[in-house]
């Protein structure tokens, strides 16, 4: 197959990619220019054949240089037209990426939207749930907690048992007593790179060479403990405070509103629990009504009455 014939194929494609397009235009480009430069050296060299040529050479040139001139022009107007359809299938590329994005994010948009209908109800009966059942024990151990029996240590807050993190003590490893080099008349020992750096005298003292000449050292007991340091508790704040569950919908009670930093005890959570059910009864048993009215807007004069036959 010519390659102008098999880049007329993608003309009659039904659907081609932009790119594929772009190739062939620029090939087809391509072989328009060829031509071109076969038309230019083919026209040069008419002048010499009319002079000293004959008439059949001068027929076959001119056919020759026809021939060059028709692939010349068919290759540029098939490159024109490849760049045009390349630009029609870039525009068609790019609406049917704009779509896919679009159904993908309406497919997400309506999962989302199910599972926000099926699992927020039941997400709010649970924390509802939670937060009576510490409440109630909060208020059980506090009262507990206010008549100890002989013996027992007070219970913890059940929230705080799981939320948050008790601090820890410090605790010594070991402790033993070391000689360590101090700079003379000073109590507190060198570094452990320099301790190792320091020449012992005769007399017991040390001695170590800088560069402006020597630091003199003495011998001095400690008492080395090792030790894990303390780690501070932590302590979360509770979630009847913090905790915030909007209504689903508009008009429909709110699941939990959050107390704030101010302190609340065990009742105040139940209280609130109870009113926000009574809440939501209350909204339930008063939805607005929809049944069907009608009013009169004034549009003009009254039509004339039609003439009943006799």
């Amino acid at each position: 197959m010519k390659p102008l014939d098999r880049l007329r194929t993608f003309l009659t494609a039904k659907t081609s990619a932009s790119a594929d397009l772009v190739v062939a235009a620029e090939q087809a480009r391509t072989e328009a220019t060829n031509a071109g430069a076969e038309v230019a050296r083919l026209g040069g060299e008419r002048r010499s054949i009319l002079l000293d040529g004959s008439d059949d050479a001068l027929a076959k040139h001119d056919e020759a240089a026809a021939g060059a001139a028709r692939r010349r022009d068919r290759a540029g107007a098939l490159a024109d037209e490849l760049h045009r359809k390349a630009a029609e299938a870039a525009q068609r590329e790019a609406e049917e990426a704009r779509l896919a994005a679009y159904m993908g994010a309406k497919a997400k948009g309506e999962a989302a939207s199910k599972l926000l209908a099926k699992e927020y109800p039941e997400l709010v009966r649970r924390a509802a749930l939670i937060l009576r059942e510490l409440a109630e024990a909060e208020a059980a151990i506090l009262t507990a907690n206010a008549a100890l029996p002989a013996g027992l240590e007070p219970l913890p807050s059940p929230e705080h048992a799981v939320r948050s993190r008790a601090g820890l003590p410090r605790e010594e490893v070991s402790e033993r007593e070391v000689d360590l080099w101090c700079l003379a008349g000073h109590a507190d020992p060198v570094a452990d790179e320099y301790q190792r750096a320091v020449a012992r005298n005769p007399d017991g003292s040390g001695y170590r060479s800088t560069a402006g000449g020597s630091d003199r050292y003495e011998r001095r007991r400690f008492k080395r403990t090792e030790y894990r340091p303390a780690v501070a508790g932590v302590t979360m704040d509770r979630l009847a405070t913090k905790l915030a569950l909007p209504a689903l919908r508009a008009g429909e009670p709110n699941g939990w509103r959050p107390f704030g930093d101010y302190a609340t005890t065990p009742a105040d959570v139940l209280a609130r629990l109870d009113e926000l059910a009574a809440e939501g009864d209350q909204r339930r048993a008063a939805e607005p009504s929809r049944e069907v009215r009608v009013e009169h807007v004034y549009i003009g004069k009254a039509s004339a009455p039609k003439a009943v036959a006799a």
